[in-house]
């Protein structure tokens, strides 16, 4: 799905809507909710990353996980998303899984009257 056309679409265009303070935010939300205490990751490999020039994926993290099956990693990521990190009241909220035996790759556009954000999360 091209993210980049729906925040557009939204009105969300990198000219319009100060997409760095957004970004950095979610970096530390990211960090704060998945790589801290009680994680299934592995802390000290597992990446997040700022990327202020890609609109389809604002936000780009790479999680190692630790001993634990994906299905588990990915219902981990989806809790923590639920409970933490989702927009209040997403008007667009988009999030597609991708799932091998070995590795995930999650995709996510949230969109509120005020705020949009793109993720890629990658799990191996």
């Amino acid at each position: 799905m091209d993210f980049s056309s729906i925040l557009i679409d939204h009105g969300f265009a990198p000219d319009l809507y100060d997409f760095e303070s957004t970004i950095i935010g979610f970096d530390y939300e990211l960090y704060s909710a998945l790589l801290t205490s009680m994680t299934v990751f592995d802390v000290d490999r597992s990446r997040i990353y700022r990327q202020f020039n890609i609109p389809s994926a604002y936000v780009r993290a790479d999680l190692v996980r630790n001993k634990y099956c994906i299905d588990r990693a990915i219902r981990f990521f989806l809790q923590r998303w639920k409970e933490e990190l989702r927009y209040l009241d997403p008007i667009c909220e988009i999030i597609e899984i991708y799932e091998s035996s070995k590795s995930a790759s999650i995709h996510v556009l949230s969109i509120t009257k005020s705020n949009a954000i793109t993720l890629t999360i990658s799990i191996t």
